[in-house]
C-alpha cells in the first residue's frame, strides 16, 4: 500500500470546530489519507467540509444516515483503503507532527495504539474545563484486520463507546502499543455549549441502557467523565441509595483535583471546579430524563 494510514473524522453539527480539526490534519508535516463522515448535521458542517476538501485529493466525504458516532466511525472504516485507521472527532485536533511520529510507531506493526488526550479551551469557561479534565487515555488506532475482528465500534452505545472497544481490544490477543502521543479535545466555550454537551451525554446514556436503566451505566459514566458525587446525590430520589458507597472516592478525587490545580497555580479555576461538576451533572440528568439534547 502506498499510504499506511487514514484519519477518519466523524462529525455531527461541528461547524464551530471542524475547520480547526481539518486544518490540524491537512497541515501535518507528514501527509496521510483523510475521510470525513457526516452524521446528518443540520448546521452547515457538511457543506463547509465539502467546500474545504474540494481540491484536496487525499480527503473523501461520506454521509452516515444511521445516527450515532459509532455508526459514523464504522462507515469510515469500511471506506478506508489503508492498512491503519486513526479515529478523530470533529471537535478534536492534532499537533502538527502527530502523523510523523505515528508513522514511527507503525513501523513496529501494532494491532492497536493507545494515545493521550488533553483538553484545550480558549475562553474563560473553556479554560475552566481545560483545568477540570485530567489527561485521558484513548485507544483510537487499529489495523484494519484487528478492527474487523472486533466488529468495530458497538452501534448500540451512544456514550462510552471508546471505553467499550478499548476493553474488548485489551481482552483479545492483540499487539497494543502504549504511546506518549497527544491529541486535543476542544471543550465547550460557553454555557450553552456546556448544557448542549451535557444533555447529549444524558440522552445518549438513556438510549444506551436497555434493561439496567441507570445503575451500571451511571457508574461507568462517573468514571469516564470524572464527575463528582453530585451526580449520585441528584439521583437519590430515583432509588440509587445503595450507590452511596461510591460517593467517597469521587469526593476525594474532586478534592484532589482542586488541590492539584491550586498547587499548579490555576487559582480561580481550582475553586470553581466543584460548581462546574455540579452544572454538568444536573444537565446530564436532565438530558437523561427528557431524552433530548438542548441546542440553540
Amino acid at each position: 500500500m502506498k499510504n499506511r494510514l487514514t484519519i477518519i473524522i466523524a462529525m455531527y453539527n461541528e461547524i464551530k470546530h471542524i475547520q480547526k480539526c481539518l486544518d490540524s490534519v491537512n497541515n501535518q508535516t507528514k501527509k496521510c489519507q483523510g475521510i470525513v463522515v457526516d452524521n446528518n448535521s443540520t448546521d452547515g458542517s457538511y457543506k463547509f467540509v465539502k467546500n474545504y476538501i474540494k481540491n484536496k485529493l487525499n480527503f473523501d466525504l461520506f454521509i452516515c444516515k444511521k445516527k450515532g458516532v459509532s455508526n459514523a466511525r464504522n462507515l469510515g472504516w469500511k471506506n478506508c483503503k489503508t492498512e491503519y485507521c486513526f479515529f478523530l472527532d470533529g471537535d478534536e485536533i492534532l499537533p502538527s507532527d502527530f502523523v510523523k511520529n505515528l508513522f514511527t510507531l507503525l513501523n513496529r506493526n501494532p494491532d492497536a495504539i493507545l494515545f493521550k488526550r488533553k483538553s484545550k479551551g480558549y475562553t474563560f469557561l473553556g479554560r475552566l474545563q481545560e483545568a477540570n479534565i485530567i489527561e485521558e487515555e484513548f485507544m483510537r488506532l487499529w489495523s484494519k484486520k484487528a478492527f474487523e475482528k472486533l466488529n468495530g465500534y458497538n452501534p448500540d452505545l451512544k456514550v462510552a463507546e471508546d471505553i467499550d472497544i478499548k476493553i474488548r481490544t485489551e481482552k483479545g490477543n492483540y499487539k497494543i502499543i502504549k504511546s506518549d502521543l497527544i491529541f486535543y479535545h476542544l471543550v465547550p466555550e460557553n454555557l450553552k455549549e456546556v448544557i448542549s454537551q451535557s444533555t447529549w451525554y444524558g440522552a445518549g446514556l438513556r438510549n444506551s441502557t436497555k434493561n439496567t436503566w441507570l445503575i451500571k451505566t451511571f457508574y461507568i459514566l462517573a468514571n469516564v467523565f470524572f464527575l463528582t458525587p453530585f451526580i449520585f446525590l441528584i439521583l437519590l430520589p430515583f432509588g440509587m441509595n445503595y450507590y452511596l458507597i461510591s460517593i467517597a472516592p469521587f469526593a476525594f478525587f474532586s478534592l484532589y483535583k482542586m488541590i492539584k490545580h491550586l498547587l499548579l497555580k490555576k487559582g480561580i479555576f481550582s475553586l470553581l471546579l466543584p460548581f462546574h461538576d455540579i452544572l454538568k451533572a444536573v444537565f446530564i440528568v436532565i438530558g437523561f430524563l427528557t431524552n433530548k439534547r438542548f441546542e440553540w
